[in-house]
């Protein structure tokens, strides 16, 4: 007999060893068949770079490429895959194989848990959501390195839609920050809670535990871009109408333009493939190198 869903989930809960600990023999269940895994021991520096991708989206995105940009004696990568094909999750080369639930936020959430008795500087979660030049990626960090002297997280970008929040595909947050975010994760079935109980939820969660948020390019900001720089687009008459409606909007959706123009230019992959916002204007392949840049 195949188990439920939600039992299901509530085992995968209960898998979770601790990388640090050494290697740890955890109970886990797949198939129907309850087994045993090992999982092997990591020694995480003091800062440490959490990217997560969904199965093979996006190939450029790899570990290396991270060791590349920044120290590898500063940082330690552990790459995610949410993988609708997996069983069960498994840690191979730094790699933390797991099936897709709950999404990227309950995916991070149940790795952070695995490393709750370390004591980070920085944790620094990055998605394959979206792409950038190693230059920006590198400005990015040390911008965000310098602002956690004063602020406990920092994301690229915030927003107002539902509620205020910032957004998860580029997050840099103190040790604090990331076992609220740890315990709030939940292993979501739909893309949807995930947002609206996911980002929201974990922004609120830093608010009430008084802790300083900042974005790296603020809304405020992005808006003002817009307004100022960006008449040229196609979409300008109807999204300066909604900016002084004050309807929130989606910086890296409606706002693209500006961020592009801001000192850390860069584009979300759904834009190009789906366009959520319904946009009459995208990006072009000009545009596209741009924001790829050189190295």
């Amino acid at each position: 007999m195949i188990p439920s869903a939600h039992f299901l989930v509530r085992k995968i809960r209960r898998t979770i060893g601790h990388l640090i600990d050494g290697i740890t023999i955890v109970d886990h269940l797949s198939a129907g068949f309850s087994t045993k895994i090992m999982i092997p021991k990591i020694s995480p520096k003091q800062n440490i770079i959490l990217f997560l991708e969904y199965g093979d989206r996006n190939s450029n995105f790899e570990p290396n490429n991270f060791v590349s940009i920044l120290d590898p004696a500063e940082w330690t990568v552990i790459q995610i895959r949410n993988d609708p094909q997996a069983h069960k999750p498994q840690l191979i080369d730094n790699t933390y194989i797991r099936p897709n639930l709950g999404y990227d936020i309950g995916a991070i959430a149940e790795v952070l848990r695995l490393f709750k008795n370390h004591k980070f500087e920085n944790v620094l979660l990055v998605n394959d959501s979206f792409f950038f030049s190693k230059s920006t990626f590198r400005k990015m960090v040390s911008k965000a390195k310098d602002l956690r002297k004063k602020f406990d997280v920092v994301s690229l970008t915030d927003s107002y839609q539902v509620n205020y929040h910032l957004q998860s595909f580029f997050l840099m947050m103190s040790n604090d920050a990331a076992q609220i975010y740890s315990k709030s994760g939940r292993l979501w079935r739909w893309k949807r809670s995930a947002v609206y109980w996911g980002e929201i939820r974990i922004s609120k969660l830093w608010s009430k535990n008084e802790l300083r948020m900042v974005a790296l390019v603020s809304y405020e900001e992005l808006i003002s871009i817009y307004l100022r720089e960006c008449k040229h687009i196609e979409d300008y008459f109807n999204i300066s109408k909604l900016i002084l409606r004050n309807v929130p909007l989606n910086p890296t959706q409606h706002l693209w333009p500006a961020i592009l123009k801001s000192s850390f230019p860069i584009m979300k992959i759904s834009l190009i493939k789906d366009n959520p916002a319904k946009l009459r204007q995208r990006p072009t392949e000009v545009d596209q190198l741009n924001v790829l840049g050189s190295s």
